[in-house]
């Protein structure tokens, strides 16, 4: 099993007013969903896609950066598992 997550870019459209928040609730999106990846023993980690658009995630300002992330880390998961299933 090959233990990588390769991100080539990770574009996130933020509302007005997280502007520069983006750079933290990135980073946080990517680690979170790196340790998501790795607990993953299913075979999500073998998925490849040229591009992955995830839909609508809520953040509301007073939420901390890393709970942001980590809600959009788990929805990019839950579409690579249904990336996955697709023929």
């Amino acid at each position: 099993m090959n233990d990588e997550l390769h991100i080539d870019a990770l574009d996130l459209q933020l509302p007005a007013g997280f502007e520069r928040r983006g750079p933290s609730i990135a980073r946080h999106a990517t680690r979170e969903l790196g340790e998501l990846m790795l607990a993953d023993r299913r075979g999500a980690a073998d998925v490849r896609l040229g591009t992955l658009r995830v839909g609508p995630v809520t953040a509301h300002p007073g939420e901390a950066n890393a709970v942001i992330g980590r809600r959009i880390a788990r929805q990019i998961h839950r579409e690579l598992h249904d990336a996955r299933s697709l023929p």
